[in-house]
């Protein structure tokens, strides 16, 4: 059968009523049948009788910018944090960041990591490999934290001298040589922490 054919076959569909959504069948509702989509505009909503909850046109209702619609200014009755309701700077931002690390937990407060980027950056260059030297600063400032200051890592030595490997200029106080072309100190022994009669701070 051709399409012309088949076409021939089809009957004129007349008397088609006016076209209601299905949810609305049976309800009492205000809603305005209408055939042809042209008699639809925006003079027939009731804008003065509209509400905040019904209203899907009037622009009126938006006082906020649309991104800060869902959205509500803490207070220090409605925050989970009161505390954090008073920040104002980057300096309120820092104090209230600390008051929750060292010593009040085991995270790292602004000046501990102040000090571990420099110890990082200073081991790096003196040869360590990062991995390294990331163990070796947090076992410093484990250190630190516990009060531990006679503990020494040989790279806070002045007596550490670097040349083709970590020697030793202070070899016969340190007890680690007898004689000075035996100086030459191991990876194990420099990243450790360790108590030295030959140490002197850099």
């Amino acid at each position: 059968m051709t399409f012309e054919a088949w076409l021939s076959t089809l009957e004129a569909v007349s008397d088609v009523s006016d076209v209601q959504p299905s949810g609305f069948k049976g309800l009492d509702c205000n809603a305005e049948i209408s055939t042809y989509v042209a008699d639809v505009s925006s003079s027939s909503i009731d804008f003065a009788n509209e509400t905040v909850d019904t209203s899907t046109f009037n622009d009126t209702y938006q006082g906020k910018a649309v991104y800060s619609l869902g959205c509500t200014a803490d207070t220090a009755d409605t925050s989970s944090n009161p505390e954090g309701s008073g920040i104002k700077s980057n300096v309120d931002a820092l104090e209230y960041s600390n008051s929750y690390c060292w010593p009040k937990s085991t995270a790292m407060n602004t000046e501990e990591i102040r000090i571990f980027k420099l110890r990082l950056e200073r081991l790096e260059k003196l040869g360590l490999k990062t991995s390294e030297a990331e163990r070796l600063c947090d076992r410093i400032l484990r250190r630190d934290r516990e009060g531990g200051g006679e503990m020494r890592s040989c790279f806070e030595c002045r007596h550490l001298v670097i040349a083709s490997g970590w020697f030793c200029k202070n070899w016969k106080i340190a007890g680690v040589a007898i004689r000075a072309k035996d100086a030459q100190l191991p990876t194990d022994l420099v990243v450790q922490l360790q108590r030295c009669p030959g140490y002197s701070s850099n």
